[in-house]
């Protein structure tokens, strides 16, 4: 098993992705130390505005920034990773991996996109790259849906296949039942194809921990985290949570790989929390997001609009549920049934 930090990345919908290059760097140094697998270093998707707001260039990374920022302190047994959302990047302008520092390209896709991610992961397979196809809201996804992409991972001899809990709801139980489903078509479709599975959570229900313990149970490849979960809503299976917890079952970490993360988190994070605009963690209304499988887009905007009263907000995100308006986010939909 593999563990992917994903702080720059997914922390950036915290502060807009404006880390500085020390933050960025003494995490790098940082995983390292603590003998993290995986670093993901930001978005490469080709925008400039998100949220009404500028974003900064771990929202819109490429080679020369990850080369400028990485050169002078590079290990190779620390892999770079960057994210795609499907549709916000002309992959043309991907060059081949042996030019470039980047060795994993995940791609984020919704279901709606299903028939239409492999060609375009293909591509970038043929450039070298180990590619990871994140299938968002994967809760959503019926039995068929889920022999298809089965099928297309093989087809395109796809690296990793990433089971997203987006809205931080799945129970073990589900999550459990979700692995051994995917298994089973892998089996049924070639029992010799050698598969790899990921799984990402969030923490809307409170459930990232227990349901990456039983990821490690069902050996998944590779599970991701952020430093003190750091991430959108509710956030993300915290870093040093996971390693406290592997280090009591005696896999592969120490209490100093976990020291590191400590210091890491409180120096960097902590004292420099002035940079974040959004705080992270445990939240009612993200709660509420979770329990009915909504996209957390719809609390986030009840926060802008500042909705207090704690009925009307359950009442809008039980309605989103009930029209089945919440695996993906529509403003416009939004801003109707709260008569804006």
């Amino acid at each position: 098993m593999k563990i992917l930090d994903c702080t720059i990345r997914d922390g950036g919908y915290i502060n807009n992705w404006n880390f500085n290059k020390l933050q960025v760097c003494e995490l790098y140094k940082t995983l390292i130390k603590a003998n993290i697998d995986i670093i993901e270093v930001g978005f490469m998707d080709n925008i400039s505005i998100y949220n009404n707001k500028y974003v900064s260039c771990w929202r819109k990374c490429n080679n020369k920034i990850i080369k400028d920022t990485f050169k002078d302190i590079y290990n190779k047994n620390l892999k770079i990773s960057v994210m795609i959302n499907y549709g916000t990047f002309d992959i043309n302008n991907f060059i081949e991996k042996d030019k470039s520092l980047i060795d994993i390209i995940r791609i984020a896709f919704h279901k709606k996109n299903l028939k239409d991610i492999f060609e375009y992961a293909k591509i970038l397979k043929n450039l070298g790259y180990i590619i990871c196809v994140n299938a968002m809201g994967t809760i959503n996804y019926n039995k068929e849906d889920l022999l298809f992409l089965c099928k297309s991972i093989i087809e395109y001899k796809i690296d990793y296949l990433y089971i997203a809990d987006s809205y931080g709801s799945i129970t073990t139980l589900e999550l459990q039942e979700l692995i051994c489903n995917i298994k089973n078509n892998f089996i049924k479709i070639n029992d010799k194809y050698k598969y790899k599975l990921g799984f990402h959570a969030h923490n809307n229900t409170q459930r990232a921990l227990m349901n990456a313990i039983k990821c490690v149970e069902l050996n998944i490849d590779i599970i991701d985290t952020t430093m003190y979960g750091m991430g959108r809503g509710a956030g993300n299976l915290c870093t040093e949570l996971f390693l406290s917890e592997l280090s009591k079952k005696n896999i592969k970490y120490s209490n100093d790989n976990i020291k590191y993360c400590i210091k890491y988190i409180y120096n960097y994070l902590l004292l420099n929390d002035n940079n974040f605009t959004i705080k992270w963690g445990y939240d009612l209304i993200f709660f509420i997001t979770g329990h009915f499988n909504i996209h957390p887009n719809y609390g986030s905007k009840i926060k802008e609009y500042k909705i207090q009263d704690i009925e009307l907000i359950w009442n809008i995100i039980e309605l989103i549920n009930k029209n089945n308006k919440g695996s993906n986010f529509d403003l416009e939909y939004f801003n109707s049934i709260i008569n804006i």
